[in-house]
This record gives C-alpha cells, sequence and structure tokens, in this order.
C-alpha cells in the first residue's frame, strides 16, 4: 500500500484526525453533490492531504505511473460515504462552537435550520479542507448554495431558503447572509458578520457580546455632561423622557438622529445622554481589527447583530459617522444609490423594529434621502456652543493651562469646536513636564490657531 499523487499536493494543515461531522459534510459534499469529479482523477487525488485525512488509500497492485482506476477510488470513496452516514447520529461540534452558538441561538431566538447553517458557516471559515472541498463544487448561484447547504447538512430545502431569505433571523440579525449577487463558491456566499466572528465562536469566550468584538464596542466613558449643552436644552427637554421611557417601557423603533460639523460634540452628547439615564453605550464600529474602514454594509450588519444580542439590556447603540451609510459616496454615484437606498427595505425595518433606543451621528444630513429622515423621532442639530458655553468648556478642558485672558480667547472664537480644545489640551497636558521655559499656554493656542 503506498500513498496516492496529486498534480498539486498541499501543506498538511489540519490534523489528519478530522472530526466526524467535519469528515461527514466532506464525504457528503463529495459523493451526494459529486465533488469528487474534481477530487478524483486519473492522475490521483486534487489533494494527497485530505485523501489521508478520509483514509483513501489505493492498492500498489491497482496502481500505474500514468493512470489511476478512477471507478475504485470512487467505489472506495462511496463506502466511506456510507460508513459516515451510518454514524452521522453520532457526528458533534467541537464544544465550544457549540456552547457559543447555542447562547446566541438563545438571545436572538435561532431555530434548527437557523444554528445548523450558523454552526456550518463558522467550521466552514475555521476548516480549510471544508472550505477547499467546497470548492470543488464549483462557483453557485443562490439557488444552488441553497441545494448544497439542504444536502450538507440534511435539511428540507424550504427550510435553508427561510432561513438564509431577507426576512429571515439569520439576516435580520446581521450574523449571516447570503450573497445574492452573481456566482461565488461556497465559502463567499455565507457571509460572516465579519473576518474575526468564526474566530471568535471558536475561542473560549462564553459572552455573546465579545463575539462581536471588533465590530461592536463599549463606548468610552466621556468628559462632558449634560450640562455643557444647554445650548440644546429645548431638544433635550424631551429627549431625556423619551429614552428613559423606552427604555424602562422596552419601546421598540426608538431612533434619534444628531447632526452637526465635526468637533461639535456629537459623540460627547450621546455619551452624556446615556451617562444621565445610567445605560450603557455601545458603538457600531468604523474600523475592522486591522484599523481598516469598514464599508456601510457591514456596519449595518454590525448594528444589527448588536441590536439583537444585547436586545434584553438597559443600554443605547451609537452609530457614528452615519453618512457612510446614508448618503453616496464617490464610488457609488456611478450607480447613483447609497448603501442605505440599495437595501432600502432593509433599513427601513431596522429604523422601525430596533429593540434598543439608538443614536444616529452624522456630519450633514444634506445628502440624506428624505424618507430615511422620516423615520427618525427626532432631528437634532449639535451646533458649536454659544460662546457662554464655550467659555464654561474651555475652563473645564483647559483650567489651569490658560489664564483668564486666554480662556476668554478661545470662547470669542465663533468656530471653535469643543473637540478642538480637548484635543489640543490633551496634546499639551501630555507633554507639558517637557516644555521647559515654553508656556504650556502658549503651545495650547497655537495648536488650537493652527488646526483652526
Amino acid at each position: 500500500m503506498r500513498a496516492s499523487r496529486s498534480r498539486n499536493r498541499s501543506k498538511l494543515y489540519v490534523s489528519p484526525d478530522l472530526l466526524c461531522v467535519v469528515k461527514l459534510w466532506l464525504l457528503r459534499m463529495l459523493v451526494p453533490l459529486n465533488g469528487q469529479s474534481k477530487f478524483i482523477t486519473r492522475h490521483g487525488f486534487e489533494n494527497d492531504d485530505l485523501a489521508e485525512s478520509l483514509d483513501m488509500v489505493v492498492f500498489a497492485d491497482n496502481l500505474d505511473e500514468e493512470s489511476y482506476n478512477v471507478s475504485a477510488l470512487r467505489s472506495q470513496l462511496r463506502e466511506r460515504y456510507l460508513f459516515a452516514e451510518a454514524a452521522a447520529h453520532t457526528a458533534t461540534l467541537p464544544e465550544q462552537v457549540s456552547k457559543n452558538i447555542g447562547r446566541l441561538a438563545e438571545l436572538v431566538g435561532l431555530n434548527d435550520a437557523d444554528r445548523r447553517i450558523l454552526e456550518f458557516a463558522v467550521m466552514l471559515q475555521n476548516e480549510p479542507y471544508l472550505a477547499d472541498t467546497a470548492d470543488y463544487l464549483g462557483s453557485l448561484t443562490s439557488t444552488k448554495a441553497y441545494q448544497v447547504l439542504s444536502t450538507v447538512l440534511d435539511l428540507p430545502l424550504p427550510g435553508v431558503r427561510t432561513a438564509l431569505g431577507s426576512d429571515g433571523v439569520l439576516t435580520a440579525s446581521g450574523l449571516l447572509a447570503l450573497e445574492r449577487s452573481g456566482m461565488h463558491s461556497l465559502r463567499f456566499k455565507l457571509n460572516m458578520l465579519s473576518d474575526s466572528f468564526a474566530d471568535h465562536v471558536s475561542s473560549t469566550s462564553t459572552d455573546p457580546l465579545d463575539l462581536l468584538r471588533d465590530t461592536v464596542l463599549p463606548s468610552l466613558p466621556g468628559h462632558l455632561t449634560l450640562d455643557d449643552f444647554e445650548h440644546l436644552e429645548e431638544s433635550l427637554r424631551v429627549l431625556r423622557p423619551y429614552f428613559r421611557r423606552a427604555l424602562e417601557s422596552r419601546r421598540t423603533g426608538v431612533n434619534v438622529l444628531l447632526h452637526g460639523s465635526p468637533g461639535t460634540g456629537k459623540n460627547q452628547l450621546a455619551k452624556a445622554i446615556s451617562a444621565d439615564l445610567g445605560s450603557a453605550l455601545y458603538e457600531v464600529s468604523g474600523e475592522d481589527n486591522d484599523g481598516d474602514p469598514v464599508d456601510g454594509t457591514q456596519r449595518l450588519r454590525a448594528y444589527r447583530a448588536a441590536q439583537s444580542v444585547l436586545s434584553r439590556s438597559r443600554a443605547l447603540i451609537l452609530f457614528d459617522e452615519v453618512e457612510d451609510v446614508f448618503e453616496t459616496s464617490p464610488r457609488d454615484q456611478f450607480f447613483g444609490r447609497s448603501t442605505a437606498k440599495g437595501k432600502k427595505a432593509w433599513i427601513n425595518r431596522a429604523l422601525e423594529s430596533n429593540p434598543l433606543p439608538a443614536l444616529w451621528l452624522s456630519n450633514s444630513i444634506n445628502d440624506i434621502d428624505p424618507a430615511f429622515l422620516r423615520r427618525f423621532d427626532m432631528i437634532v442639530e449639535v451646533p458649536v456652543p454659544p460662546r457662554r458655553q464655550r467659555q464654561k468648556i474651555a475652563q473645564e478642558v483647559c483650567g489651569g493651562l490658560l489664564d483668564a485672558q486666554g480662556l476668554a480667547r478661545l470662547a470669542d472664537c465663533e468656530t471653535l469646536a469643543p473637540a478642538v480644545v480637548a484635543r489640543a489640551a490633551a496634546v499639551v497636558r501630555f507633554v507639558e513636564d517637557d516644555l521647559a521655559n515654553v508656556k504650556a499656554g502658549d503651545v495650547l493656542q497655537r495648536l488650537i490657531d493652527q488646526t483652526l
């Protein structure tokens, strides 16, 4: 007996002792779905390591240097498949994957089909052999992807269609979505919440919120309070009790849009509101774990996932820089629509059924479709604070760095946003001990002038 030969021998990157459930899925793709037509050729196996993991062997008296007995190899593969099917009831997932997805299922409301599809998608990302074998099935339409999942997971085809439909819990929760445009291999037809989601599910984490890290983050405390937003008193007079009652009554579809020029304090206002309510605040991240920008579609999915996973918490969701979603970016101008317009029904549902109150922040609303604007309960403009408030904020942020004259000079600047003052003050305080004979106030003023 000797090992088979292949044209493309790959590195053995997983243990030959594959989980029974993984072997079962592999064999269902290879036999009933005919992935074997690319896996077994007259020149041998396309992937020797995969063949070894499936306990495939070739006997010397049946072996020719130029060609293999394809029929015999297929018969042997079918025997492996039938054996795996007979033991299918004993095939189980890794404990951590099962436990984490079980907790998600309970929180989000996944049914059995939803859960099994999500489990498979996680394993598809984590097990290279699964992804490689799925590639033997070629590029798939959505219809073909449904059929593949139905066969691999032994689920009724209608149940798979429902689970991955636009109204399904998986899609609505943002955890998993089917790529409907074009034809792709199975690993690219099933879009996970993020590139790292499968790794998190397979880790030792048991807190569902940890599974969303890199996409949804607890907000850091702010340095301003609602007293610093007296110029918004009329809006806050309604906003504060509205959010408080919404949290107490579990009212759904509560959305408030805060807009204003960069640095006017929108983010700080959101944090101050959350602190005033005694609620947690979670932010939808605009970057992935590599620091690269996340596109609008992914951010929307992260938002829906946060709403689903945190739905039983006393919390607010913060979605900053919503122009990424609601406005048309230069790269989208050719198509003439924003991310939100491309998913109009989806985003409309997101603004109608969210279980947790949400604060949406934007630098401008000029390019947002009025149809979306009408769905917000309140739209609050956050302008540069008036002089009295600017003086107060400057005193709080720059106290000890500027004298009374310097503080007055800052307050006189009608275009000076609180964020500019706070950032410059933070820089000066960080290097204050190294400024030698240079006055900290002069450095602070210079930094602010340069920014303006």
